[in-house]
């Protein structure tokens, strides 16, 4: 039997949420976790509200095709009627939005191993751990990535 593949989500490790990592070697930690091969995967959620992006070292050594656009503060009226089934209750923030990335990858993420970091652990990563449960994927937390 094949193992289960490890599916990583770091969400918001951006410039502009710097103050609240939890120490100095956060950002290697995450860089060596992209470099691993515990994951066979590791998805970076940017929000592009700062033009900063993805944090300090990362920035440039975090593949463009491993990040997926995805914010806080989302509303039915920002969206087609095709995506405002999308627009979901949200325990950070008041809504949240399953992008369509998450949707495409179900089947993958419904046999996976997935795990989840980043932050804010009361805020957006809540929202995306709401996206998550809406889609019935199990995942566990790393306690060690989160902010």
């Amino acid at each position: 039997m094949k193992p289960k593949p490890n599916i990583l989500f770091m969400v918001h490790v951006e410039e502009m949420f710097r103050q609240y990592f939890p120490d100095s070697m956060y950002l290697h930690r995450i860089l060596r976790a992209y470099n691993c091969r515990k994951y066979s995967r590791v998805w970076f959620l940017e929000s592009h509200i700062d033009n900063d992006g993805l944090a300090g070292s990362l920035e440039n050594r975090i593949s463009r095709e491993d990040r997926i656009e995805w914010s806080w503060g989302y509303e039915k009226d920002m969206f087609n009627d095709e995506e405002r089934e999308w627009i979901i209750p949200a325990c950070g923030h008041v809504f949240t939005w399953v992008p369509p990335e998450l949707r495409e990858m179900l089947p993958i993420l419904k046999e996976a191993n997935v795990f989840v970091g980043g932050g804010s652990e009361y805020e957006c990563l809540l929202d995306w751990c709401d996206c998550l449960d809406y889609l019935d994927i199990n995942y566990q937390k790393i306690q060690g990535y989160i902010f």
